[in-house]
């Protein structure tokens, strides 16, 4: 409810904001954002059908995957304020046979997969959508 255009929660109201109709006010790069995740699920069948995994769990990191048939999504998240660093890490029960590469859905980032190891770059606070390339 509002999340999508911006709407933050503000002291009194319970975390219920008020509705901003007023579209001049919309964050609409969030917005837009929020748009192209929808369209990517809605268009994406691993993601509608497909199983779901999880990776590696750290406190504050964490990996899990999506798969179905041969295609893997794979999505990481650092919830710290700090940037996590590069490194290599390995998931025994990954089900990626041979060298894979996959790109991130928003920026031009990839990570290596090689059988059991993932390489991951610098991870800032947030998530990363890797679709295989």
């Amino acid at each position: 409810y509002g999340d999508e255009i911006g709407i933050m929660d503000e002291p009194g109201f319970g975390s219920r904001n008020c509705m901003q109709w007023d579209q001049a006010r919309w964050n609409t790069t969030m917005l837009t954002f929020y748009r192209q995740l929808i369209d990517f699920r809605k268009n994406s069948e691993t993601l509608q059908i497909g199983a779901f995994q999880v990776l590696y769990v750290e406190e504050d990191f964490f990996i899990y995957q999506r798969f179905y048939n041969e295609d893997h999504i794979l999505i990481s998240a650092n919830r710290s304020e700090c940037h996590r660093p590069a490194e290599t890490i390995k998931i025994p029960n990954l089900g990626l046979s041979n060298p894979k590469e996959f790109k991130s859905l928003f920026s031009d980032e990839t990570i290596k997969v090689n059988g059991s190891e993932i390489v991951i770059p610098e991870h800032p606070q947030g998530a990363a959508i890797w679709l295989k390339s």
